[in-house]
């Protein structure tokens, strides 16, 4: 009896201390992710602030869709109705399929390519169509604008 109420007393310190860690660190790591997110869109939307964007009439849409390994955020530029770059700002999909979406890979064909001319990569297919299908959502305003001007 004596080894059991030892372990519920050790299973509760820690459960206060893991949830102690939890609370403290929670606002560090909502920060650090956002900023990490806006680091990936380095490339996408240079250095303009996003008032500097709407200047330019350029919007950023955010839209989450399903890939292979879950979730992905995507954030499509759109300017005159058209797709001038994409970003994938988070996913989990798998290391060597999740390549497609680097700047200097596939992703980075929007707003070089016209839209309607890309197509899916064969070994990632799953994660490029979702991808194709959040420029779609964009497109169409399914998504939510990070910029409203």
């Amino acid at each position: 009896m004596k080894a059991v109420t030892t372990m519920v007393l050790i299973t509760v310190i820690a459960g206060i201390v893991l949830a102690s860690l939890h609370w403290q660190t929670q606002d560090a790591i909502e920060s650090n992710t956002a900023q990490s997110e806006m680091e990936r869109l380095e490339g996408l939307i240079g250095d303009d602030s996003l008032e500097e964007l709407c200047e330019r009439d350029i919007e950023l849409i955010e839209v989450e869709i399903r890939g292979y390994g879950g979730p992905m955020v995507i954030v499509a530029a759109r300017q005159n109705e058209e797709i001038i770059g994409v970003r994938a700002v988070r996913h989990t999909e798998t290391p060597g399929f999740a390549d497609v979406l680097e700047p200097d890979d596939w992703i980075g064909q929007f707003g070089v390519v016209p839209t309607d001319s890309i197509d899916a990569v064969t070994r990632a297919t799953i994660t490029t169509n979702s991808v194709l299908q959040a420029v779609e959502e964009a497109l169409l305003d399914r998504g939510t604008v990070l910029n409203e001007c």
